[in-house]
């Protein structure tokens, strides 16, 4: 008999077309409601039941995308440190004041670490990229046939081999926090892969690593939010005016 309610994030203007329809598109699974609002205005939101009197409201903030196109122009950017909370300074104006929440992603302009190869001695500490990925040695030995592939921790690249500790992707992902010019914002370093560590590689930290190789989120007040939502061969999609975006398969997030 009694009516359970949770404040809403979206202004009742915003709710229903001037036809009286619904304006947010929605999508379940499960005890999850994705939400996209149908004129862009909103980022995306989800609607999660944890009890029947325990309904939350959460905004879908993927940490790995989407990402516009990687730059290709002159413009660089750096990040002040590798972890935490970091300053990403831009060559020119590049960021805007409608960019918080939005994501960056930083790659390796010049990788000076060398392939990782076969039947060659490492000593300890000796960095070595496989597939873009670096890794430092964790003992003296010389390398077996199976390259590192892994995301995280340590493992071996064959038996009585080098044991490859995983340092990063080499790229790096920030969501932005705050915005203090055009060319300068505040952000908050994230996992580079889905398993990996919360770190910028190295290549890109300092004024001495700024980089061309870099990519802006897709999502944001500057840009433009998804106006529906649907599933499709167990992957989540979502679409803007021109653009769609799909997650990977059985992994909405």
């Amino acid at each position: 008999g009694t009516i359970y309610e949770i404040p809403s994030p979206y202004a009742l203007a915003d709710l229903t077309n001037a036809d009286g329809t619904c304006a947010l598109k929605t999508v379940q699974s499960g005890d999850v409601i994705y939400i996209a609002n149908q004129y862009g205005t909103y980022a995306p939101r989800k609607l999660i039941r944890y009890g029947a009197t325990n309904w939350q409201f959460s905004t879908y903030a993927p940490n790995q995308g989407p990402f516009l196109e990687q730059n290709t122009g002159a413009v660089t950017i750096y990040a002040s440190a590798s972890t935490g909370s970091v300053d990403l300074t831009a060559s020119s104006a590049t960021f805007a004041s409608t960019d918080v929440g939005r994501l960056v992603r930083l790659q390796v302009q010049n990788q000076a670490v060398q392939p990782w190869e076969t039947a060659k001695a490492y000593v300890s500490t000796d960095l070595a990229r496989y597939d873009g990925k670096t890794y430092e040695a964790q003992n003296n030995a010389t390398s077996g046939t199976s390259p590192p592939v892994h995301e995280r921790g340590t493992a071996y690249d064959g038996k009585s081999a080098v044991n490859w500790e995983y340092q990063d992707a080499g790229y790096g992902i920030a969501r932005i926090t705050a915005f203090t010019s055009a060319t300068v914002v505040t952000a908050t370093v994230i996992s580079d892969t889905p398993n990996g560590l919360q770190q910028l590689p190295a290549g890109v930290v300092g004024g001495g690593n700024a980089s061309t190789r870099w990519s802006l989120g897709a999502w944001s007040a500057t840009t433009e939010y998804p106006r529906t939502v649907t599933f499709f061969r167990n992957r989540l999609f979502w679409a803007g005016e021109q653009r769609l975006w799909g997650s990977v398969p059985n992994d909405f997030e």
